[in-house]
């Protein structure tokens, strides 16, 4: 038995095409699967990689290098804490569907719901020092891939088999970050990350015959490491009006080494045999930087831009993932994210206009490429509109914010999958005024 079977590479173009078999599955070409499933391309590397620094971020496109934190915490930057002025707690709820097709024209369609993020931050010394602390995904991985073929024994007839594989779990970010307001144009920020997860694969094969014992392969990769990020904001207020401001933020997240632990086990949870135990080896992700620019010609408008650099030509790791063997590491390539969007609110700071007035219209739009392409000549790229609003509440500081994405990754073409996908958001921020000091007489 071939133990690294789980982690092995496989023809590219075979195991896409035969993955949209299973996504069709009935005649009608649709089959229900269950909130576990997602993008094919999860299963490369270590999983989808996600961001999210807020929900105003995300329908503005996903790049906030340059917003401040004083409506909304953003975790893009920790500069932006020190703007903070309200104790604020967010969550936010998301759901996916991806629609699949491949170069047959076969099609398929995969959805999932997930927590996107816990978020907490509050003011130490409001609009001068403040701290923000969330939980968020950094990577994901779900789908479920069937491969079907026969077995030819000799002197038999044919055996038909089919090969399921499952993914699931992911990597978890945990962040603590400070932001100081060093002067009145220049804010600073330091931010710990703890990175930890599991990343799981099975592989079920079953056969139709039942002379023929069916067998399942289980691949867990416990995961544990630390990273750092700092940050800085500039702000140039009253350029060309007195309600005008333009702000540049930057950031730079250090590289990191994980921890790794690596076990195989065969057969169901209740009767697993262990194959290997313990395998112990470490993933090297590398740095990231971004770039940003904000400018709010007034209340009522905003226009951001931001562009992400990660050089994943630089990841390594030491155990097997798929789609990547340690020892001939091809089809990585660097990530060069850009993203742009603008927010409108019809009644800026005026909270006695109408209510759909004081409502926050946004778009955006960014372009993504896959850290690691399914096939290693070719690249994957992502394309998306997104866009928002952001509902006023009762609550002085309390926002409800709905957000949508919509896109297209991958291509119709031998190698590849093209993925429609449309995520919506369900986010709730609330913001008050914590740690007041009475006064007497």
């Amino acid at each position: 038995m071939n133990i690294n079977a789980p982690t092995s590479r496989i023809v590219p173009a075979r195991w896409l095409l035969a993955s949209i078999v299973f996504l069709l599955g009935t005649p009608d070409g649709a089959v229900a699967q269950g909130n576990s499933d997602g993008s094919i391309y999860s299963r490369f590397g270590i999983g989808e990689l996600q961001s999210y620094g807020s929900p105003q971020i995300v329908a503005l496109g996903g790049g906030g290098t340059a917003l401040g934190g004083n409506r909304y915490g953003n975790f893009t930057n920790p500069a932006a804490h020190a703007s903070r002025f309200l104790t604020g707690v967010a969550a936010g709820l998301s759901y996916e569907t991806v629609a699949a097709a491949d170069a047959l024209d076969n099609s398929g369609r995969l959805s999932n719901g997930s927590l996107r993020a816990v978020q907490f931050g509050f003011p130490l010394i409001a609009a001068k020092l403040g701290v923000g602390a969330s939980f968020t995904p950094y990577s994901t991985r779900r789908y479920r891939i069937r491969l079907e073929d026969e077995l030819a024994p000799p002197s038999a007839d044919p055996v038909p088999y089919t090969v399921d594989f499952l993914g699931n779990g992911g990597i978890q970010q945990a962040s603590l970050g400070v932001g100081f307001a060093a002067t009145p144009t220049l804010s600073v920020g330091v931010e710990g990350q703890l990175l930890f997860g599991l990343l799981e694969e099975q592989r079920e094969t079953t056969f139709a015959d039942s002379d023929y014992e069916s067998s399942l392969l289980t691949n867990s990769l416990r995961l544990r490491g630390f990273t750092g990020r700092i940050g800085i904001l500039v702000s140039l207020p009253e350029l060309r009006s007195d309600a005008d401001l333009l702000t540049f933020g930057a950031q730079f997240t250090l590289p990191s080494s994980l921890d790794a632990r690596q076990n195989f086990t065969s057969g169901p949870t209740q009767e697993r045999d262990t194959l290997l135990v313990g395998v112990d080896g470490a993933i090297d992700l590398p740095w990231s930087a971004s770039l940003g620019a904000a400018y709010r010609s007034s209340p009522r408008w905003l226009i951001v831009a931001d562009v992400r650099y990660e050089p994943w030509t630089d990841f390594s790791s030491t155990v097997g993932l798929p789609g990547y063997d340690p020892a001939d590491p091809r089809g990585l390539s660097d990530r060069t994210r850009v993203s742009g969007g603008f927010e409108f609110i019809p009644a800026g700071n005026d909270l006695l206009e109408p209510y759909f007035r004081r409502v926050g219209y946004r778009f955006g739009l960014f372009f993504d490429p896959l850290y690691l392409s399914a096939d290693e000549e070719k690249s994957v790229n992502t394309i998306a509109v997104t866009g928002g609003l952001s509902l006023p509440t009762r609550l002085p500081g309390t926002r409800i914010d709905l957000n949508i994405e919509a896109g297209m990754r991958g291509a119709q073409e031998v190698g590849l999958v093209r993925e429609r996908f449309i995520r919506f958001g369900l986010n709730l921020n609330v913001g008050e005024r914590w740690f007041l000091k009475t006064r007497l007489g």
